[in-house]
């Protein structure tokens, strides 16, 4: 195996699969993050390793750590993607690997998902996807965790914790190592829940599926569908903020308005809340106005560098059309907060294929491992220099 050096230290955005408008799109873009001098570069790399060669949309994934037996033993995060909708309007119930050399599956989900959302948990060993479509209904509670199993030395997919409803194009992101919350979802609601998944037995044969463990959280001022979503760590105070950006209102209107929970302690149960069943959840405080998107935005991909100081914003729809004559994005934007001050900023480099319904992922520094043999890892290829920078906002 190679040992690229020369951008050692530095995360890699993936954006891959989508609908350009005319079609779903099967290519993947990778990118080299620069973090120097409080200002992020991106440079477009060649994707040779990394490609979804998938015409899917409205896929979700997550960085996987497993042994992945078809890349050289490789172990380490691995992008995976899972469900979404084919060529033929198929949706999907298969998880694919995006640095694996064929389209063949690497697992399969107990139902078929589009639109669902998922989140990496278990110090990255688990991928959580929840909600969603279904090909034979229009909202889905289950979940699915996926997972490495020890015994069969191959991923699984075990039935998780049922959600509080059915729902889909929702967020769901970690507020700290054991505190999911779910907000946001079908028919704009405004709610949001959360719930405390540190005892769930994942590759055990212990029942998860009790969907009576979500607490219900603060709502948001506006409710919201198909909306950008994370959660990013101040980079002076250290506190956590959990992100609404955009997506669509109860009337089906695209926005730019965006929302934030600000996250004094790293563990939330620092200061918790009990229902009438004894169900403890963090006391979070209400949702607040943040700064407003630079356009109207939904059906974006977002993904958080592995600090959490930065979140990556790509592609996405628009009714900003002075702007966006297309209707589909191929801005990356970032969210950045110091000093409890948050803004938006835009990158200079964009996306080859406008794309909205992506699936983005920033890979840590390690990811020069990618590879084996005489295989080139993606950040060795010519030309990923770590240039690029941010644009005014216009």
């Amino acid at each position: 195996m190679s040992t690229p050096s020369k951008y050692l230290g530095h995360d890699i955005l993936i954006v891959s699969t989508g609908w350009n408008g005319l079609g779903r799109v099967d290519k993947t873009e990778t990118f080299a993050i620069n973090v120097s001098n409080g200002n992020i570069g991106l440079q477009q790399c060649n994707d040779q390793n990394i490609q979804a060669r998938l015409k899917v949309s409205r896929a979700t994934g997550g960085n996987l750590k497993f042994i992945h037996r078809e890349n050289g033993d490789y172990e380490g995060p691995v992008p995976i993607m899972c469900g979404g909708i084919d060529e033929i309007g198929e949706t999907l119930v298969d998880c694919y690997s995006l640095i694996q050399v064929n389209r063949k599956p690497i697992v399969r989900m107990t139902t078929d998902r589009s639109d669902a959302a998922s989140v990496v948990v278990r110090n990255g060993t688990v991928l959580w996807v929840t909600g969603g479509h279904s090909i034979h209904y229009s909202g889905l509670d289950s979940t699915d965790w996926i997972y490495h199993d020890a015994l069969s030395d191959a991923l699984e997919a075990k039935e998780g914790p049922r959600l509080a409803q059915k729902t889909f194009h929702h967020c769901i992101q970690m507020m700290d190592s054991r505190t999911a919350i779910l907000y946001g979802g079908y028919k704009a609601i405004p709610n949001s829940w959360t719930i405390d998944i540190s005892e769930d037995s994942i590759s055990g044969s212990q029942s998860t599926a009790d969907n009576n463990r979500w607490i219900p959280g603060p709502s948001m001022k506006t409710g919201r569908h198909s909306h950008v979503c994370g959660v990013v760590r101040d980079s002076v105070t250290g506190n956590k903020i959990v992100v609404a950006a955009g997506g669509r209102d109860y009337e089906d209107i695209i926005t730019d308005q965006v929302e934030l929970i600000f996250i004094d302690s790293d563990n939330v149960f620092d200061s918790v809340i009990s229902d009438e069943d004894n169900h403890f959840a963090p006391a979070l405080s209400d949702w607040l106005h943040g700064p407003q998107l630079p356009f109207t935005l939904s059906q974006a991909s977002s993904a958080t560098t592995h600090h959490q100081t930065k979140l990556f914003v790509a592609g996405g729809k628009s009714a900003d059309f002075a702007r966006i004559p297309s209707g589909i994005s191929k801005f990356i934007l970032t969210f950045h907060c110091a000093n409890l001050e948050c803004k938006w900023t835009k990158q200079c480099l964009e996306l080859r294929s406008r794309r909205s319904s992506p699936v983005a992922y920033v890979l840590p520094p390690f990811v020069e491992q990618i590879g084996s043999g005489e295989a080139e890892s993606v950040i060795e290829e010519p030309g990923c220099d770590i240039t690029g920078g941010m644009c005014p906002i216009k």
